[in-house]
């Protein structure tokens, strides 16, 4: 199993270990432009196309960083994504969180 991370940040994620190795889709850097033509952009979307396509039945989406990369993540995965981590801030660890569809 795995845990794909929409984008990394200064956050722990050792406590998703527990559900999968960590797989990052962007890094702390990558930020959308505002021009929609913009070759970053295109480079972003290809990064995350690319980090998902072997995203399998029993992995998990944890989303953290940009609004729009989760967006992405989620616009590509579509009815493949069944299982989402949720963080508790009380029990300072994740859920699972099951999408049915």
């Amino acid at each position: 199993m795995k845990v794909y991370v929409t984008q990394e940040s200064q956050l722990d994620y050792t406590p998703a270990l527990k559900y999968g190795d960590i797989v990052f889709l962007t890094s702390p850097g990558d930020r959308l432009s505002a021009i929609p033509t913009s070759l970053g952009n295109e480079e972003i979307i290809w990064k995350i196309q690319n980090r998902l396509a072997e995203f399998e039945e029993d992995d998990y989406l944890l989303c953290t960083g940009a609004p729009a990369h989760m967006a992405i993540a989620g616009s590509i995965l579509g009815n493949r994504l069944k299982k989402i981590l949720v963080w508790d801030g009380r029990a300072m660890s994740y859920f699972p969180l099951r999408i049915k569809s």
